[in-house]
């Protein structure tokens, strides 16, 4: 099977592709040997796609750096070193790169957070924003709640820890990053007393002190890991005779 009929498997599953869902590097038509699920096409996924026989990687996050979708010129960074370092291990790999956003947010990444936190049915909706109701608790009980879960030693807690909230705002993943502050504005307009987050900037957090709402962030790939893992179960599914495998990658930063 080609690199471009593996992924319309992918398109099967998920019904349709945004701009930001696209092959980012690598030959089209290629017969895909396996495929590695992955966070981020860093350097340890290209190797581990390698080691597996794997040459057409998912990832959910973007191959390149700067972050700009929109840029027609992308291609004035690519001479940038950490661009540069994975085009090289690409290329001498014969490694195709697609990535898969917000399909797979749709798909399973965010139903699979919501469940991990114990949050079924969103009681409204807006987009991105989903509210959920939950058991009065301290925000402190949810931080440690929030540890044994996703099963790291710290979470970052913005707010009085002593506070009882009922009402939980999503915003996982990049959701709570100050690109996409109306989406907290959002949920908060919604009646969210606390925040559930993946990753969440300071700049971010100093407008939740001024509203009152207090925060806790998991990280980016740790509140987006467990659905990836789940996709991956999917599409191995989906895609009989070919290998799936998912390689996970951890918080790249530890407290000290």
């Amino acid at each position: 099977m080609k690199a471009t009929e593996v992924i319309d498997k992918l398109k099967e599953m998920v019904g349709s592709f945004n701009h930001e869902e696209y092959f980012c590097y690598g030959d089209l038509q290629m017969t895909v040997t396996g495929v590695l699920v992955c966070w981020k096409a860093r350097l340890d996924a290209i190797k581990a796609a390698q080691e597996k026989n794997c040459n057409l990687i998912i990832c959910h996050e973007d191959l390149f750096y700067p972050y700009v979708i929109s840029d027609p010129h992308r291609e004035r960074y690519l001479s940038w070193k950490v661009n540069r370092q994975r085009v090289d291990a690409l290329a001498k790999g014969e490694v195709t790169v697609f990535r898969a956003h917000a399909s797979l947010d749709r798909l399973c990444i965010y139903g699979t957070f919501a469940r991990l936190w114990g949050l079924d049915c969103p009681v409204k909706v807006e987009h991105f924003s989903h509210v959920f109701d939950m058991q009065p608790t301290t925000v402190e009980e949810l931080a440690e709640r929030g540890k044994a879960t996703f099963g790291v030693g710290e979470v970052r807690v913005c707010g009085d820890p002593k506070r009882v909230v009922s009402k939980a705002g999503l915003p996982w993943g990049g959701l709570g990053l100050a690109l996409n502050i109306k989406y907290v504005h959002q949920m908060v307009d919604m009646g969210a007393d606390v925040l559930l987050c993946g990753e969440c900037d300071e700049y971010v957090m100093h407008a939740a002190y001024d509203l009152d709402i207090p925060i806790i962030e998991t990280s980016h790939v740790v509140s987006e890991t467990p659905g990836l893992r789940v996709f991956t179960e999917m599409f191995a599914a989906a895609c009989p005779g070919i290998p799936v495998h998912f390689h996970e990658q951890l918080r790249p930063w530890q407290v000290r």
